[in-house]
């Protein structure tokens, strides 16, 4: 993963967007760590088998833990997925869209936060990680602008699979993506840094959006979680991003 360590040098602290970004690493790197469940038809699910994850910028730091899934919690996923697209796909597209309008606006008016989460969970530099953030604003942007007048047919299962090397933009941006177009998901996201896609859940969920049309699962042990989810012969379609062994 990339290094963070011009965020540490002189040079950063010489501007306000450095300013800007050290602090809300600090806000970040301080925040309240929390326990992370699956979360699966819109309920907690929890295992009793966590797993720990440290920041790849500060080794002493860990930022969260999650819930190993059992044998089988990728075929529950997509079964409460398929339930809830059903409905879901009858919702307008615009009434759809307006539930990820919340997110959207949140990461316009605190882009340097989320620069910042993106950077204590992946270890990128700032310019990549506000890079994140502004491609996911455009990609946003675009998806629910083009809602009302978008010619598709939903009511299936979509599997978002992402990697470690965008670790906010791909995963957010395919996901409401297939949302808005009357499908339902099941976030697989990397194993290395998946808190931003348990932010995003959470806010969508604040928003009212139905339980079940979001489910997300991470796993520490991918190699075979994701495959019995990427071969689940019920999905319409399988959207994987990034690069590595999983892939």
């Amino acid at each position: 993963m990339a290094e963070i360590a011009d965020a540490s040098l002189p040079e950063t602290q010489s501007t306000e967007e450095g300013r800007l970004f050290e602090k809300e690493v600090d806000i970040v790197l301080g925040g309240e760590k929390k326990d992370h469940p699956c979360y699966i038809g819109g309920f907690k699910v929890g295992s009793g088998t966590l797993f720990y994850l440290i920041s790849p910028i500060d080794d002493t730091i860990g930022y969260g833990s999650f819930q190993e899934p059992e044998k089988g919690t990728m075929k529950e996923a997509v079964t409460a997925a398929e339930k809830a697209a059903k409905e879901w796909s009858k919702v307008p597209a615009d009434k759809r869209a307006s539930y990820f309008l919340p997110y959207l606006n949140g990461l316009k008016a605190r882009r340097m936060h989320y620069a910042a989460l993106v950077s204590v969970t992946s270890g990128m530099v700032r310019e990549d990680a506000l890079h994140e953030v502004d491609s996911l604003i455009k990609a946003l942007e675009k998806t629910i602008s083009d809602a009302a007048t978008a010619k598709v047919k939903g009511g299936g299962v979509w599997a978002v699979i992402t990697e470690h090397s965008s670790p906010l933009a791909s995963p957010v941006a395919y996901a409401v993506g297939a949302m808005v177009a009357g499908n339902a998901v099941m976030m697989n996201p990397s194993n290395k840094c998946p808190l931003t896609t348990f932010d995003f859940y959470s806010t969508v969920e604040r928003s009212g959006l139905p339980g079940g049309v979001l489910n997300l699962v991470v796993d520490r042990n991918e190699s075979e979680s994701t495959p019995e989810l990427a071969n689940d012969m019920r999905l319409r379609g399988v959207v994987a991003s990034g690069s590595g062994d999983r892939m």
